[in-house]
């Protein structure tokens, strides 16, 4: 491989030298001859926990994680170099190398390796003999330059050392189990990918979890290792995002001095203790055995419900013999899937007939509980307690689920292989061109490739490296307990979680989500209810009290998840969960309101009967009653009742501005035409017969032109009045608020005492027309109308005082309109019942007296009277 020793590091060359100076290759190691090698790391041992001196790093052979994935690498070999359209005219193979489950003993392995590698890129013998004879080197080591990127390791602490040591050398890396999020830091570990997804998409798929079952509150167990505390990391800062907290958090510190039984049954104790009831285990199989013992001993009735991830769910060796403490547990695990066809291939296989794999001879005795009688077994003879034919294991194993993740990482190698086979050699070459030779490849140009393959994965699915590093992020989650297909304590599948950037899917088996109904929750307190805020307990993000707001308030959510209530403006008012303040429903004035009928109703009433009165008015426009009374005055007198039954129609309208402009000028206006019609009229009669009590002499201004004059310079100064007001406050719709449940529309103008502005005119000439009719009291009996103008004033007057201070003081715009349109239709119909009626009477019921005689029956007056009449138009007798 080119490039091998980089020109940077001659120190790091020389320790490499020398740190297994005249020794030997340590253990056993595995090779699959091939034109292009990949180094491999498995777990085959594990580690030994008692010890860590050199040469006894390795315990006993695991079973879990370790021969299975070791053949199913195996296994891809085989058939990648069967597909001659993948890897046209080379093979591909491998040097497997035994991690023993430990950090040190895994760096120490590539570390030799990397030796072996260097020196034979030079020519020279990876050790020399102490007697100064030639060494022999097996075949297998001769093959080590052929080497061109890594696979493995298993743990997440192995894999961070390799990458660590690897990437100096620009070898590429790709793992098949490390879920480490640190791993994913592509600046740091510019030459490692994995098949499997990080363990940062793990943390959200668990607290995605949480929240689909409301366990908002838990307690969190995570191990001292790089797996573990960078796991509870990434949970922590998820769980930060959604609301979850951590009624309690203890880490399974094994490296610390003295860490021991009594420690496990502390954590125990305290997780027993804690008020939740779901405990988030983060960590690997060995420690989180070993804490749900501790709990098993020491939780009597207590139920926890334990939520796990792939470092130890799924795995018998840790549930075994504890079935009802883990009873309901789930877990999140990378996409579990069986690996076609490999439990054919793994069910063959036999310690006779399987010599690539050194180590299998090994698993079989440790499997089956035998011995074979000899170091390599000649036909499988073996003595021990059990026999393949009398247990009969072997045709009932199955491929562990995870094994397509080893698959995968074979098959990102050979699509990588492939694409650079077709750039460089072309896509009809046979074989390995010069520029392909493994020596000739550059890591760099080999990690460029890897970070852009994209194939169909075993699983079915497209596979390709996020962001050039991490496998896609897809977990299967897992439940143990009896599984109602097999009724059976085990592990087994009931949903999915898909994370994707722009997507999260969280899927579950109907009949899970059924059952899952019965899982007891997990909060500090019950959620608060509609209208209430959290005030929280001693700083605890999900310890808290609901206190209520008003129901005129929401509730006001801050950015940093503190609550307040807060009042909604006028106008308001919350919605249903009080969390947003919403228009209450618009009241306004219209025509179908039933308070608006009535007064509409009596409006077109008094119109109607004002038009009849006026018609006969007309008809008997010449007749002594009609003229005594002034013809012109009393027709003007009629437009004014009239324009006040009209200015109810805008009074009782919808508000705008047009309609609050009209209605107030029509209301002073009315007001201002009926009352100077009557003032000019009492006011006339009133200096007749001051004037002419003892003489004939004729007085001014009484013709009816001028009688017409005075009634318009009265009418103009109410126009410069309403002017000059509504230049200084133009009319607009506002929206007012009687009661805090209310949203009215209504005309500004109509607000407030400065709303009876424009009937302070109109008022003070009522005042005048009392005065004039006062004194003009004893006028001829025949000429009574002085008396009925007396009674419509005082009546009006008292109308007035009723219905002024009611209007003044009454806020609902509503109840405002309906007096005014009652005090209009009052004013009007007394005017028409009293100045009007009585004269229709006369002239259609009683014809006799509409003459001059009776006109004039008080003879003590006569001259006055008879002048009044012959200052109208002539009468002809």
């Amino acid at each position: 491989m080119a490039n091998r020793t980089p020109s940077v590091i001659p120190l790091l060359c020389l320790l490499l030298l020398t740190i297994r100076c005249a020794s030997s290759p340590a253990g056993e190691v595995g090779h699959y001859s091939g034109d292009i090698l990949l180094a491999a790391f498995f777990p085959i041992h594990d580690r030994n926990e008692f010890t860590s001196s050199r040469g006894v790093t390795c315990g006993a052979l695991k079973e879990e994680d370790s021969i299975q994935f070791l053949e199913a690498f195996y296994f891809a070999l085989d058939e990648v170099n069967a597909d001659p359209d993948l890897l046209p005219g080379f093979k591909l193979g491998a040097t497997i190398l035994d991690s023993c489950n430990d950090e040190n003993h895994a760096l120490e392995q590539a570390v030799e390796l990397l030796r072996y590698l260097i020196l034979q890129s030079k020519g020279q013998a990876p050790f020399q003999c102490t007697d100064g004879a030639d060494p022999i080197v097996p075949p297998q080591f001769k093959t080590y330059d052929k080497i061109v990127g890594v696979v493995g390791g298993a743990r997440s602490a192995i894999t961070i050392h390799l990458a660590s040591l690897l990437q100096i050398f620009s070898l590429p890396q790709v793992s098949y189990l490390s879920t480490s999020s640190e791993l994913s830091q592509a600046e740091r570990f510019p030459y490692f990918a994995r098949t499997v997804p990080s363990d940062t998409n793990q943390a959200k798929a668990i607290i995605e979890l949480l929240r689909t079952f409301k366990w908002y509150y838990v307690s969190v167990v995570y191990g001292g290792s790089f797996y573990g505390t960078r796991g509870f990391y990434d949970l922590s800062k998820a769980a930060a995002e959604v609301g979850v907290c951590f009624a309690y958090s203890a880490i399974i510190d094994y490296s610390k001095t003295g860490w021991s039984e009594k420690d496990y049954k502390k954590i125990a104790s305290d997780l027993i203790q804690s008020s939740a009831n779901v405990v988030v285990v983060f960590a690997q199989g060995t420690m989180s055995r070993r804490l749900f013992e501790a709990v098993a001993l020491l939780s009597g009735d207590r139920r926890l419900i334990f939520v796990g991830s792939d470092g130890w769910s799924g795995r018998d060796s840790v549930t075994k013999g504890l079935e009802r403490v883990l009873n309901n547990t789930i877990a999140v695990q990378p996409l579990i899937h069986t690996l076609p066809t490999f439990d054919t291939y793994f069910r063959k296989l036999g310690p006779s007939d399987n010599q690539r794999n050194p180590w299998f001879a090994e698993f079989w005795e440790h499997h089956f509980d035998c011995h074979f009688m000899h170091q390599v077994p000649p036909g499988g003879n073996q003595s021990g307690n059990g026999t393949r034919d009398d247990v009969g294991k072997w045709e009932q194993c199955t491929g562990e689920e995870s094994l397509h993740f080893v698959y995968d990482s074979v098959l990102a190698y050979a699509h990588a292989l492939h694409e650079m086979h077709e750039d460089i050699c072309g896509g009809d070459y046979q074989g390995l061109c010069p520029d392909m030779q493994p020596d000739a490849l550059s890591g760099e140009e080999i990690m460029s490739y890897l970070k852009e393959v994209q194939f169909t994965s075993v699983t079915g699915r497209n596979f390709h490296f996020v962001n050039g590093t991490d496998g896609p992020p897809n977990y299967t989650i897992m439940h143990f307990g009896r599984n109602p297909d097999t009724q059976l304590e085990e592990w087994y599948a009931v949903g999915e979680y898909r994370g994707q950037a722009w997507n999260i899917d969280l899927l579950f088996d109907a009949d899970f989500r059924e059952r899952s109904m019965d899982f007891p929750e997990s909060q500090c307190s019950v959620p608060c209810g509609p209208g209430q805020v959290k005030k929280y307990v001693s700083g605890d993000d999900c310890c808290f009290v609901c206190s209520n707001c008003t129901k005129w308030q929401i509730v006001k959510v801050l950015s940093d998840g503190r609550q307040f209530c807060l009042d909604c403006r006028l106008g308001t008012q919350p919605n249903a969960e009080q969390l947003h303040c919403v228009e209450i429903e618009l009241e306004y004035s219209c025509y179908d309101d039933p308070w608006a009928i009535s007064v509409l109703a009596m409006a077109s009433v008094g119109i109607l009967l004002t038009i009849v009165v006026l018609c006969i008015f007309v008809t008997y426009l010449d007749t002594p009653v009609i003229k005594a009374s002034g013809r012109e005055l009393s027709l003007v007198l009629m437009a004014g009742i009239l324009l006040s039954y009209g200015t109810v129609f805008a009074v009782v309208a919808p508000p705008s501005v047009p309609i609050c402009s009209i209605s107030h000028l029509l209301l002073g206006l009315s007001y201002t035409v009926i009352y100077a019609s009557i003032l000019t009229k009492t006011s006339r009669i009133a200096r007749i017969f001051a004037d002419h009590r003892g003489t004939p002499n004729k007085t001014r201004f009484t013709s009816p032109g001028s009688q017409i004059v005075i009634v318009g310079v009265l009418v103009f100064g109410e126009c410069v009045i309403l002017a000059i007001w509504m230049a200084a406050s133009p009319p607009k719709v506002i929206h007012t608020y009687p009661t805090r449940g209310q949203n009215v529309l209504a005309c500004d103008n109509a607000e407030g005492a400065h709303s009876l502005i424009p009937l302070i005119y109109p008022f003070l000439l009522l005042l005048l027309c009392a005065v004039y009719v006062f004194k003009t009291r004893k006028t001829p009996d025949g000429f009574n109308e002085t008396r009925l103008i007396a009674f419509t004033s005082y009546t009006t007057v008292v109308i007035w005082l009723a219905f002024t201070p009611l209007y003044a003081i009454v806020t609902d715009s509503h109840v405002r309109g309906f007096i005014l349109a009652v005090a209009l239709c009052l004013t009007a119909f007394l005017c028409l019942a009293c100045l009007f009626i009585p004269k229709v009477y006369i002239c259609l019921l009683r014809p006799q007296k509409n003459t001059r005689e009776a006109v004039m029956a008080r003879t003590s007056s006569f001259c006055s009277a008879s002048y009044i009449v012959d200052s109208g138009s002539p009468v002809d007798d």
